[in-house]
């Protein structure tokens, strides 16, 4: 099997740095790319990482942090399962759209915590609990999406109201749309650190590849800017300790 991970690495310039960064990671893979990745393997890969500590005493950077390495660990898995032609189509977008889904389900019941400790929830008048419906559209409503594929998502609650048994209380419609930025936020923030930890080459960079970054990097931080200006902060922060610390050489990478 490690030539299997060899061959794979050849490959994929992104997948030798990460294990070049992280070199533990490659006896994990040995024990499991002979294993087909369905929705189970995925939840214990999830789990493993996350650990026991439950996630409601997870600092957020810790959380955001927990739920990035999980997402390398299987994006990992899946990229040698499928450059080495062990994976099917069929197995790599049914992959992808279970880890979307999971990840989104961590990241939710994360931000419910959260907005719970602040604002309390929002109840019907009966005193049950309102929930958010999250719908996938797309292909990861169809279960199709790919390694390169955005998520597209609806979030949807019942009536408006006010909150109850928090510090403070908020409408329905304010308490919603908080948690839809908070999920966002949390799925979006992790990826930004690995981006810049790992596509960054230590080396010096050529004109192409400086306009290159700079260009992705002016998208992204005006489209946060506009949209979830107290993310675009902590992304700003972790690509700048991303870059750096890909750079200098930080041991053991992030």
């Amino acid at each position: 099997m490690i030539s299997n991970i060899n061959q794979a690495k050849q490959y994929s310039e992104f997948l030798s740095r990460w294990l070049i960064a992280n070199p533990e990671w490659e006896n994990w893979l040995l024990h499991r790319i002979a294993q087909p990745i369905d929705r189970k393997v995925l939840e214990a890969v999830f789990q493993e990482n996350f650990g026991t500590l439950p996630t409601s005493q997870m600092a957020e950077q810790q959380f955001c942090s927990a739920l990035r390495i999980a997402r390398q660990k299987t994006m990992m898995y899946l990229g040698v399962r499928d450059l080495t032609d062990q994976a099917s189509l069929n197995e790599v977008m049914q992959a992808m759209s279970d880890m979307a889904e999971i990840a989104l389900a961590y990241a939710s019941d994360y931000a419910k915590q959260q907005m719970q400790n602040d604002y309390g929830l929002p109840h019907y008048p009966d005193g049950s609990e309102m929930n958010i419906w999250i719908i996938g559209m797309g292909k990861l409503g169809a279960c199709e999406l790919n390694v390169s594929s955005d998520i597209d998502l609806i979030f949807i609650y019942d009536s408006d109201g006010q909150t109850t048994g928090g510090e403070k209380s908020l409408s329905h419609h304010e308490w919603f749309s908080r948690l839809g930025k908070r999920i966002i936020k949390y799925l979006v923030e992790g990826l930004m650190v690995a981006i810049a930890a790992f596509a960054i080459p230590k080396r010096t960079l050529n004109l192409e590849e400086i306009a290159m970054i700079a260009l992705t990097a002016a998208a992204t931080f005006s489209i946060l800017d506009t949209y979830i200006p107290s993310m675009a902060v902590n992304a700003r922060s972790g690509a700048g300790f991303g870059i750096g610390a890909n750079l200098v050489g930080f041991p053991g990478g992030l």
